[in-house]
C-alpha cells in the first residue's frame, strides 16, 4: 500500500474506510478505526502507544477511554456479522465477560448507536440492518476510492507532494 491522501479525516484502505491522522495514512503508521471490523490487540496497542498519558487515563470503571471506545466498536463490527448472538459468545469473541458485553450493547442500542433488540431471559442480542447507514457507508467508502484512484497517479509521479 502507498502512501494516501483524503482531504479532511477519512482514507481508504484494504479493510475499508479508515481514520486518517491529518489527512493521510501511512502503511507502518496503525489505523485504529475500520468499518465493520473487530479491532486485534496488537493494532490496539500501536495504535495506544501514539497516544498522550491523559488519553489513556482510568476512568470511574477502571479502563480507558480508549478501551471503551474499541469493546463498543468490536461490539458493532459484531453487530454487522450477526443477526442474533449470545452474550456467551459476544463476550468469547471480544474478549470480554457476558455481563460487560450485555452492557454494552444495551449502552449502544439506548444511545441509538446499534439497532437491536435484547433478550435478558434467553441471553441474546438481536441487531437489525440500518439500511440508510449501510448506503451513507457505502457512498462515503466509494468516494474515498475515487479520491484515492486520482491521487494515487499524482504521489508517484510528485512523491514530494504526498511526503510535505
Amino acid at each position: 500500500m502507498t502512501n494516501k491522501v483524503c482531504q479532511g479525516t477519512l482514507a481508504c484502505g484494504p479493510e475499508g474506510l479508515l481514520a486518517a491522522g491529518q489527512g493521510r495514512f501511512e502503511q507502518n503508521r496503525p489505523q485504529i478505526v475500520g468499518i465493520r471490523r473487530i479491532l486485534r490487540p496488537e493494532e490496539i496497542e500501536a495504535f495506544k502507544a501514539q497516544l498522550s498519558p491523559h488519553h489513556i487515563a482510568k476512568g470511574h470503571d477502571g479502563s480507558t477511554i480508549l478501551e471503551r471506545a474499541v469493546r463498543e466498536h468490536n461490539v458493532q463490527a459484531v453487530a454487522g456479522l450477526y443477526t442474533t448472538i449470545a452474550f456467551a459468545q459476544l463476550g468469547a469473541i471480544l474478549n470480554i465477560t457476558p455481563e460487560d458485553a450485555e452492557e454494552i450493547v444495551a449502552e449502544l442500542i439506548s444511545r441509538g448507536s446499534l439497532s437491536g433488540s435484547i433478550d435478558q431471559a434467553a441471553g441474546f442480542a438481536s441487531f437489525s440492518s440500518d439500511s440508510a447507514l449501510d448506503t451513507w457507508d457505502s457512498s462515503i467508502a466509494a468516494i474515498c476510492q475515487d479520491v484515492n484512484a486520482i491521487i494515487a497517479p499524482i504521489a508517484e509521479r510528485f512523491p514530494e507532494f504526498i511526503e510535505s
